[in-house]
């Protein structure tokens, strides 16, 4: 299998949160790495959903209101059972 590396997002976990490489190019087609940084500052949850929307936006998946189908990260606040 041959990889296309115009398309490789490479994804690091560090002590605060995660590092985000991937290749681009300029405006004159100079190749170079693109690099994001997700803080986990004090919610986990949120700084996973900041990356899974930075990799559905790596690979072109966005929401568009007039498909029937979108794919959606969400987190769900419920309400923890309680043992009387």
């Amino acid at each position: 299998m041959k990889i296309d590396s115009s398309w490789v997002l490479s994804i690091a976990r560090v002590q605060n949160g995660y590092i985000v490489s991937s290749r681009d190019e300029d405006d004159e087609g100079v190749p170079y790495i693109s690099t994001d940084v997700v803080e986990e500052i004090d919610d986990e949850l949120k700084a996973m959903q900041t990356l899974l929307y930075l990799i559905k936006e790596y690979f072109g998946v966005y929401y568009n209101k007039h498909d029937k189908r979108n794919l959606t990260i969400e987190i769900e606040e419920g309400i923890k059972d309680e043992i009387a």
